[in-house]
């Protein structure tokens, strides 16, 4: 797979600094069980980072654009996915 994160984009556009993490291929099932994990992965790109909950406890932020929920269509309704993000 070709990686290219959408970060510097949104940076370039907003003016402001992002940070990005890419967990390609994951759905948000799976995004639930690795948040504590200081090492999860790999995913579909074979890159391996924390999860998201150790990743937001690195910084301080103002604002999280978070992407997920894509992978999980082809196994469950849009009302579960949706619960999983709440």
């Amino acid at each position: 797979l070709n990686f290219a994160p959408w970060a510097p984009t949104l940076a370039e556009a907003l003016g402001v600094p992002c940070d990005h993490v890419g967990m390609s291929g994951w759905t948000t099932t799976q995004m639930l069980q690795q948040m504590d994990s200081a090492n999860a992965g790999p995913d579909a790109c074979d890159q391996h980072h924390p999860g998201l909950g150790v990743l937001l406890g690195r910084a301080v932020y103002t604002h999280v654009v978070l992407m997920a929920g894509t992978n999980d269509l082809g196994e469950a309704a849009a009302a579960e996915i949706a619960a999983r993000l709440r």
